[in-house]
């Protein structure tokens, strides 16, 4: 399965914005409005979102453990041969994935 097959993308969405809800510390649910708060404080000068995007995973906001981050991208469904990537790749696809997606949310508050 594609990374941009809609389901993959749903459920990449719904992963990240389950760290901006009012479990994780947030004032209220809306986990859209929070995440993108939390991408304008983060900003440095003109970095667009999918930038500010990869430094909020880089940072350790969402899934830290490799074996973590393999077993969250297995559960898209995006590798139904099983093939073993190595740690980096793994990381690498990790944070492009969420970026893609906090770059996808982010862009929709903004022109909503």
């Amino acid at each position: 399965m594609r990374t941009d097959n809609k389901q993959v993308i749903a459920k990449v969405q719904e992963h990240v914005l389950s760290y901006f809800t009012s479990d994780m510390g947030w004032n209220n649910d809306n986990s859209t409005a929070n995440l993108t708060e939390q991408i304008n404080s983060m900003r440095i000068g003109n970095e667009n979102n999918y930038m500010t995007g990869l430094h909020l995973v880089e940072g350790g906001t969402f899934l830290i453990y490799y074996q973590e981050q393999e077993d969250f991208l297995n559960s898209l469904g995006i590798n139904p041969e099983n093939k073993k990537y190595s740690n980096q790749q793994v990381w690498d696809l990790y944070k492009h994935l969420l970026a893609r997606e906090i770059q996808k949310l982010v862009n929709s508050q903004v022109y909503a």
